[in-house]
């Protein structure tokens, strides 16, 4: 990989073939060449959504802040894998820029997004999130329930008013909730510890 040349890779984002558009978006990100950045913003808009969803991944890798507001944008992709990517991204990059938006796709319909953007805020750390993940809390979806409380923990500060995750969850009994937090804590803690 690291014989590869980035301007070989960025001209295959050209090729008429999606699948070769699609292979050098991801080799790109695997190579974090700074030369590739705009090249990759060019190609979240390729017609073809895995193409899409590669040169989000790789914008995420890419520690070039000019990728923010096309991440931003490519959240309200027709595709939820490229939303779901774009919010995994933008979490990486930890602009406040990312943050309203991000809020915003905690309503999305596919639930990938919803825990990819519950993931994103939780490693944002901004405040503004407490309410909103709160609520995600309560999704019907239970990677997105455990995301959102783990994205809470992980904003490291109390909520006022402290939150009650058995009145947000009325569907779930309250050891499944506990089982939740405790599942997403020790996960938390063997993170932690690696």
């Amino acid at each position: 990989m690291q014989d590869t040349d980035p301007a070989q890779a960025i001209a295959c984002l050209r090729n008429p073939e999606a699948d070769v558009r699609e292979q050098a978006a991801w080799t790109l990100g695997l190579l974090g060449s700074p030369s590739a950045v705009d090249a990759l913003i060019v190609a979240l808009g390729d017609e073809e959504p895995a193409v899409r969803e590669k040169a989000a991944w790789s914008l995420g890798l890419a520690g070039d802040g000019r990728a923010i507001d096309p991440l931003i944008e490519a959240l309200g992709d027709p595709d939820a894998r490229v939303r779901e990517r774009s919010a995994w991204a933008l979490g990486l990059k930890g602009d406040a820029r990312a943050v309203d938006p991000l809020l915003v796709r905690l309503g999305d319909d596919d639930p990938g997004v919803r825990e990819q953007a519950a993931w994103a805020l939780g490693l944002r750390g901004d405040r503004r999130a407490i309410a909103p993940l709160t609520a995600a809390a309560a999704d019907w979806n239970e990677q997105v329930r455990d995301m959102a409380i783990w994205a809470i923990g992980m904003l490291n500060v109390d909520p006022d008013p402290p939150v009650d995750l058995t009145q947000l969850t009325p569907n779930l009994s309250f050891g499944e909730v506990v089982a939740d937090a405790l599942r997403v804590i020790h996960t938390r803690r063997l993170d932690s510890e690696r």
